[in-house]
């Protein structure tokens, strides 16, 4: 057998191409033929092996990371690019809107420069999104603003901690905001304590004497200058029916403190002091004000039981 026909012989066998077809090309381009057939083969064996198919996956994962910190990149850009003197809100409905714009299979390519294309070509578009102003991207508004959020977030902790007597201290404040970020209301504060997520130190006899000298303030001014007649029927009944609520909460904190306190053995507070005053709420409120050192020495002394009972006439 001549070396044309094994050649013939082994190409119809390895290809799709016929014996009559083969038999007009010259020997060199059977061979030519031959050798493709034969690199086809092999690439497609190696192409098949379980290595080359792991490195490929590997290099897929790459190429789509690499697309998806691209496109991440490129609609950061885009929600800093003022249209109208506004900025779309990064959030995930107006991803969702943005990316569906895009076409591809013209030729698009996601970019701020597109996005304001799109926008001019179709302005109707925009009422798909939601926006904010563009002078939050300003860094010194930037700044106010969180200096702003800063603050009403201090106060609603202030309102929180008082209203549930709870310290105000630096410590606390900072625990509810590594725990609830910042624009946390009261709602989600009682949340987190309740859940115990968040387990904040109660404010001690003074904290709680100054809560409720500011809150009696606050409350005679209001009466006094603002309040209508009938504000303060209600509020007459209100502080009623807040007193006995506010005895009973009272009443739990005292015998908490107690049952903690049982095993030290405090001395019992005396109704009078050596020149013989009473010892009433009175008393305590005004030590607390002119003589702290002296108003801590009773908490030591007689336990912040004994303090917070004789402040508030729970018994």
């Amino acid at each position: 057998m001549t070396r044309r026909e094994k050649l013939l012989d082994l190409l119809v066998a390895r290809t799709s191409a016929t014996r009559e077809r083969l038999e007009h090309e010259s020997t060199d381009q059977l061979e030519n033929i031959l050798d493709r057939s034969l690199l086809q083969s092999i690439r497609a064996e190696v192409m098949n092996s379980p290595e080359v198919v792991e490195r490929l996956k590997k290099v897929d994962e790459i190429n789509e990371e690499s697309r998806r910190q691209y496109e991440e990149f490129q609609l950061s850009l885009i929600f800093r690019t003022p249209i109208n003197g506004n900025v779309a809100i990064d959030n995930q409905s107006n991803r969702g809107f943005i990316l569906g714009w895009l076409q591809e299979d013209q030729g698009e390519s996601i970019s701020a420069t597109w996005f304001q294309k799109v926008l001019k070509e179709n302005p109707a578009l925009a009422h798909q999104l939601s926006w904010q102003s563009a002078d939050l991207l300003d860094p010194r508004k930037q700044k106010e603003a969180a200096e702003a959020q800063a603050e009403q977030d201090r106060e609603t902790f202030n309102q929180f901690a008082r209203e549930n007597g709870l310290s105000e201290c630096e410590s606390n404040h900072l625990l509810v905001k590594s725990v609830l970020g910042h624009g946390f209301d009261r709602y989600k504060l009682a949340q987190a304590v309740q859940s115990n997520a968040l387990q904040l130190a109660p404010a001690p006899p003074e904290e709680l004497a100054k809560f409720q000298r500011d809150a009696y303030e606050e409350r005679v001014d209001w009466l006094t200058n603002s309040a209508t007649p009938l504000e303060l029927r209600q509020a007459a009944r209100q502080e009623s029916e807040q007193g006995r609520a506010q005895q009973q909460r009272t009443a739990q904190q005292v015998k908490i403190r107690e049952n903690k306190e049982s095993a030290v053995g405090y001395v019992g507070l005396p109704e009078t002091d050596r020149y013989g005053v009473k010892i009433d709420r009175a008393y305590l409120l005004k030590l607390a004000d002119n003589d702290i050192a002296r108003y801590k020495q009773f908490c030591s002394r007689y336990g912040f039981a004994a303090i917070t009972t004789r402040l508030n006439g729970v018994r």
